[in-house]
């Protein structure tokens, strides 16, 4: 069991970009609870009609097809298939019309790409959305020749918090499964969420000293904004960098992310990831770069 929860926090961490973070002492006091005010202020997106003919359709070629859906966004979240693949050898047949164009052994991304192209409107999206995504990770699994490709979804230089579209491809050019939590309109819902989205990037009206104080006081603990003193410069469009404050175990980490709010809105906000000294946890708070107000804490100690 020891070996299990290792792991599962290994790969939570990891897909937020946290390999190296790690807390193995518990918590003076109780644990905050996650807060998440999308959730409370948004129902349920339900799919469209066309997105509904689409997964319809979908379904009568996969007939065991399994397709969970994104609260936020509405969108398929989770493709498999219960048995077998969602495409034959070569990314062809089943879920994908069968063409030349599809085998490609040497080139595992074509199955996703293509699966997207040819059920653009069941995700919102074609193949595109990739074209301003970048790769996190492409790697194929030793024992299995398993290939799988993660993409982060980005505005403006700027990564979609939990935006990552994930595909895996086997061997054989079979496509296994795609989760994907990309914002089918991304740059439109970023006007839409946030105007002036691009002069908010260059200068938050919230800045990151700001976003630490905010990000503290949602975790009980009080910090003077002059007492905030940056580790090191801002990097690039995100403006990652560490700040130290009193009543802050080590460096507090912050970088600009866009928050979904719904598939056609987007709100910039600061991520900061901090651990108070009382509690002895670690978490992560994004706090919105305009307004100041926090829209999700998550605690990342287990």
């Amino acid at each position: 069991m020891k070996n299990q929860s290792r792991i599962a926090i290994t790969a939570g961490l990891i897909a937020l970009g946290l390999a190296n973070a790690w807390a193995v002492v518990p918590p003076a006091q109780p644990s905050l609870p996650n807060i998440d005010k999308r959730t409370a202020l948004t129902a349920a997106a339900q799919p469209n009609a066309v997105a509904q003919q689409a997964e319809t359709a979908l379904r009568a070629r996969v007939p065991d097809l399994l397709l969970s859906r994104d609260r936020l966004l509405g969108t398929p979240r989770w493709v498999s298939a219960s048995h077998g693949f969602l495409s034959g050898p070569g990314g062809a047949g089943k879920a994908l019309a069968a063409s030349p164009g599809f085998a490609s052994p040497n080139n595992p991304q074509v199955p996703i790409r293509n699966f997207l192209n040819e059920h653009a409107a069941l995700f919102g999206h074609d193949a595109t959305v990739l074209d301003a995504a970048r790769i996190t990770r492409d790697f194929t699994t030793a024992h299995n020749g398993l290939h799988t490709v993660i993409w982060e979804q980005m505005v403006d230089e700027v990564p979609v918090f939990e935006g990552l579209l994930i595909g895996h491809v086997t061997k054989n050019g079979e496509l296994v499964s795609l989760s994907s939590r990309f914002v089918p309109d991304a740059v439109g819902a970023a006007d839409a969420g946030t105007p002036g989205r691009q002069a908010l990037i260059v200068s938050p009206t919230i800045t990151a000293a700001q976003a630490v104080v905010n990000g503290a006081a949602n975790l009980g603990v009080t910090v003077d904004v002059a007492s905030v003193a940056a580790a090191g410069p801002a990097a690039g469009p995100q403006k990652r960098q560490k700040l130290k404050a009193v009543g802050l175990a080590g460096d507090a980490k912050v970088w600009l992310v866009w928050l979904p709010l719904n598939k056609d809105s987007m709100r910039l906000c600061w991520q900061v990831l901090l651990t108070s000294r009382a509690r002895g946890e670690l978490y992560s708070v994004l706090v919105d770069a305009e307004t100041g107000d926090v829209l999700v804490r998550r605690c990342l100690t287990n």
